[in-house]
């Protein structure tokens, strides 16, 4: 079981600004060679804590996806295991798994499903913020045609700023994004499997304080 925890504190004045300019916590939990996707987003307390666990992953298929501020709307998941091709047929369900050369820290699926053009897939991952569990938070999102091929492999990096106008499950691109936002803090799990972060007034982002 490969648990991970982030802590993040703020102060009593810190949050006051923050719930008066209406903003959330956002984190994108990188997948390699996908786009930013924003996995959490929430309203923060003086103490944070998010765990997760880089053993537990689903993939999801879904007909349609909207990525301004609409959160995806999975139709179809699969539990999944590294090292795997999981199909998605005909009949809308994922045959598999079946073993491929992609290495231990990847995931494959197939769209093989002829009821559209193009569907949508992409990784989920649970994850527990201050003892709520949220179930299969989507981690990014790929357009894979009919025949094709697409294979995910998560990170343990995560990105984390300030934002007041996005939702979990959507692409980000901080350059064009509506609203206010703030500078990223790039954090990556390697090796330490607990980090802990304050809220930094003065940059408007997150400065590392422990990790180990």
């Amino acid at each position: 079981m490969a648990a991970y925890q982030l802590n993040i504190a703020f102060t009593i004045t810190q949050l006051e600004a923050i719930y008066a300019a209406k903003q959330n916590v956002t984190i994108v939990k990188t997948v390699e060679g996908a786009e930013a996707f924003s996995w959490l987003s929430f309203s923060p307390f003086e103490a944070n804590e998010i765990t997760w666990d880089e053993s537990d992953f689903f993939v999801y298929g879904a007909t349609s996806t909207e990525n301004q501020g609409v959160v995806i709307n999975s139709t179809i998941t699969q539990a999944v295991q590294p090292g795997q091709n999981y199909t998605l047929e005909a009949a809308g369900t994922f045959s598999g798994p079946t073993a491929v050369p992609i290495g231990p820290d990847g995931f494959q699926v197939t769209n093989q499903c002829p009821s559209a053009d193009y569907l949508t897939f992409g990784l989920m991952q649970s994850v527990a913020v201050n003892g709520a569990n949220i179930a299969n938070a989507p981690t990014n999102e790929q357009i894979v045609l009919l025949g094709q091929h697409a294979i995910f492999r998560p990170t343990t990096q995560l990105i984390i700023f300030m934002a007041s106008d996005i939702p979990a499950g959507q692409i980000v691109d901080p350059s064009t994004e509506n609203g206010a936002i703030g500078p990223a803090t790039n954090i990556s799990f390697n090796p330490p499997a607990t980090i802990s972060l304050a809220y930094d007034s003065a940059s408007g982002g997150f400065s590392q304080v422990s990790a180990g």
